[in-house]
């Protein structure tokens, strides 16, 4: 297991075999979901990514199953403390290599496209900062619930500051 420490991060992206796409995910007592998240990842049409995942001090045996998947693009980070959050996704940003920062939580399973649409937008309008999506919400044991609605344009999402931001977080 690795410590935090920050690094310098250029541009990087496919030709220089870096990953463009740098996927940050802080969890905490996650065993019982880290595994599907992580496979939708594996599963990505986009393969230039790296997941940078940062256990938040948990109990149980997520860490473990994170290392039994063996793929090169995955780094966990571990010191055993209870940092939260924004503290934990800082530190993860810190680390990233790739030119984009994509976010993931420990219970959250990404479409096999997310990235490549992603990516394709971003780099096809290179004035663009972030884009987010809509989700899907599930309940219990994978019980579909509904869709949280988005935003579309940059006037909709900051016309009501006050409301909140309307980007799903791991989106």
């Amino acid at each position: 297991m690795d410590t935090i420490q920050p690094t310098a991060a250029g541009r990087r992206g496919t030709d220089s075999g870096l990953p463009l796409v740098s996927i940050a995910l802080s969890m905490f007592d996650s065993a019982h979901t880290i595994d599907a998240a992580i496979a939708s990842l594996v599963a990505q049409t986009w393969p230039h990514w790296e997941l940078l995942l940062c256990d938040d001090g948990s109990r149980d045996a997520g860490v473990a199953r994170v290392q039994a998947w063996r793929d090169p693009r995955i780094r966990v980070f571990a010191d055993g403390r209870r940092l939260g959050l924004p503290a934990r996704l800082n530190q993860l940003i810190d680390q990233a290599g790739g030119h984009y920062v994509a976010r993931m939580d420990a219970d959250d399973i990404a479409y096999p496209e997310r990235l490549e649409l992603q990516v394709r937008l971003l780099e096809g309008q290179p004035g663009l900062d972030l884009v987010g999506a809509e989700m899907m919400v599930f309940e219990g044991d994978g019980e579909p619930v509904g869709v949280h609605r988005t935003r579309d344009t940059h006037e909709m999402i900051c016309a009501r500051p006050y409301a909140g931001f309307y980007l799903p977080h791991p989106t």
